[in-house]
């Protein structure tokens, strides 16, 4: 996975219940944090992929195939897991 320099801040402010909602998201998905997750839905949304000419940004393609391996991964591992506990 490479690191990909971001030097621009979007704040949006949430309640702590909607914060904590976010977190449980995040992990569920296998982001590494809320911004990853947030940042993923929001540059995969409709105004964004009709602005890119109606197709996901390569990059954000590229983030999206990672994060299902990583949730494959993840999936793999949690089934392992209860396999073992039986």
């Amino acid at each position: 996975m490479s690191f990909v320099k971001r030097s621009r801040i979007v704040s949006i402010r949430v309640t702590q219940d909607e914060y904590q909602t976010l977190e449980r998201i995040s992990r569920e998905h296998g982001a590494n944090s809320v911004s990853e997750l947030l940042r993923q839905l929001i540059m995969k949304s409709e105004p964004l992929v009709s602005a890119a000419g109606g197709e996901t940004p390569p990059e954000v393609s590229k983030e999206l195939d990672e994060l299902k391996r990583k949730v494959d991964w993840l999936s793999q591992i949690v089934t392992q897991s209860l396999v073992l506990q039986r």
